[in-house]
């Protein structure tokens, strides 16, 4: 199986995100595997044969209707990573993120578009917070209503966006970035939302109400699946059974009574063998 990873232009942990991540895959990942880092810059401590650099991209369009600012600079980004890897390649592929764990044994027959969450649900209201976020989610549903509305395919409708690893396959891929042209948009879509709605029969049933049998998140946030990281017991028992963990920098740096990163501690002594991707 091929994994995808883009990283973007660094983090406050040096890129130990990604450090971890791989640790994590090579020891529960119960498949051969490969792995490319598309990056703006590769972190020295990555063997150069796991990594290719991609320029950092921003279309014209939106750069002109915003004065410059370049907002959702990270979104187009991503997605143009995305597309490029898809342009390069013929197959199904993982494309993960850099700041997940892997802390149970599977296999990519695991993996699945879960857990869903219906367009009409009060998801927005949970995730009020990340205005870009679900700027881009709706794009997601305008861009998939502007396909299917011509012919009056009309089908329910959800939310993909859990920050977890997904299969994606690359024909599927470029057809959609063909349809919708990066270069041609002011707001990116959120694409796993995007991708799993218009080719369903790869997603899977289980719904986000349930979502922590799969993810323990750790972020402060309010939501199912959302965890804080005071202390080792807290993380703990909220990773207990589950598959994958990820994080935000607030969970990340947030220190215990004692002055601790607790969460980065927990990472760093799990996950404490060198991967064969580091030099």
């Amino acid at each position: 199986m091929n994994i995808m990873i883009p990283l973007g232009l660094g983090s406050n942990w040096g890129n130990n995100e990604l450090r971890y991540f791989l640790r994590s895959l090579e020891e529960n990942f119960q498949e051969d595997f490969n792995i490319t880092i598309l990056a703006n810059e590769i972190p020295k401590w990555i063997k150069p044969e796991y990594a290719k650099v991609i320029p950092r991209f921003y279309p014209q369009k939106a750069e002109k209707l915003y004065n410059g600012s370049k907002k959702y600079e990270n979104f187009f980004d991503v997605l143009n990573k995305v597309r490029t890897y898809a342009n390069e390649n013929e197959f199904e592929f993982i494309y993960a993120y850099d700041d997940d764990l892997l802390i149970n044994k599977i296999t990519s027959s695991d993996i699945k578009n879960e857990p869903l969450e219906p367009e009409e649900s009060n998801y927005c209201k949970i995730r009020e917070q990340q205005q870009k976020h679900l700027l881009t989610i709706n794009q997601s549903f305008i861009l998939y209503k502007k396909i299917c509305d011509p012919i009056n395919f009309h089908r329910k409708l959800f939310v993909c966006e859990t920050h977890l690893p997904r299969i994606y396959n690359c024909s599927h891929l470029r057809w959609l970035f063909n349809i919708f042209s990066l270069e041609d948009l002011e707001i990116p879509f959120a694409l796993a939302t995007l991708y799993f709605n218009i080719f369903p029969e790869q997603s899977g049933t289980i719904p986000i109400s349930e979502s922590n049998t799969i993810q323990a998140r750790f972020s402060f946030e309010d939501g199912v699946g959302c965890y804080d990281s005071n202390t080792l017991m807290a993380i703990e028992e909220a990773t207990k059974g589950k598959t994958w963990v990820n994080y935000n920098d607030k969970a990340l740096f947030n220190k215990d009574a004692f002055g601790n990163c607790t969460l980065m501690n927990w990472i760093e002594k799990k996950f404490q063998n060198k991967s064969k991707f580091e030099v």
